[in-house]
């Protein structure tokens, strides 16, 4: 089986994903995740869309994908990798499940197509991913595509009240 065949197709980011990027990009509650403290623009996002479109990972040492089902083409969820490091192997990922996907198990589709990809197409040596120390949900997810806990960032995620800490999982995959 391909990487890209199963209960779900990645694809590159279209202009036509304008809606779905503005949705997920400004609603609050996943800013806690990475490091957006304010709403960003349409016209922020269409040029964002427009330079994915012009350029590969490489240039941007960025890419997002659209999960969908192969059937409807209707969106499930986002891929983000980020902090690519070709000379190295390396790079960073994200995966969020739309809220009316989540608990069906597209994220760990999503995560185990997503290494596909980066072990046949980038040739990436080994993908990491920060997760927040409540989010246990995603923590067995991740094990369970083989990624293995290899290190702690206390204090790493500011929350109401204080810091929470985050744990690093990394999955080599040569």
């Amino acid at each position: 089986m391909s990487w890209n065949e199963g209960v779900l197709r990645l694809r590159a980011l279209e202009m036509s994903d304008l809606k779905l990027l503005d949705a997920v990009e400004n609603d609050p509650s996943h800013w806690a995740a990475g490091s957006t403290l304010a709403p960003l623009s349409r016209f922020m996002l269409s040029r964002y869309l427009r330079e994915s479109a012009e350029n590969d990972i490489y240039a941007l040492r960025a890419w997002k994908m659209v999960a969908e089902t192969p059937d409807s083409h209707e969106a499930v969820g986002l891929v983000d990798l980020f902090n690519f490091e070709p000379e190295h192997a390396r790079v960073e990922m994200g995966v969020l499940v739309l809220p009316a996907f989540r608990g069906r198990h597209y994220g760990a589709a999503m995560v185990c197509q997503t290494l596909g990809y980066l072990r046949e197409v980038l040739h990436v040596h080994e993908a990491h991913c920060i997760v927040a120390q409540s989010n246990t949900a995603s923590q067995q997810m991740l094990l369970r595509a083989g990624f293995v806990q290899s290190g702690v960032l206390k204090d790493w995620c500011r929350i109401q009240g204080g810091y929470e800490s985050a744990f690093v999982y990394q999955c080599l995959l040569d």
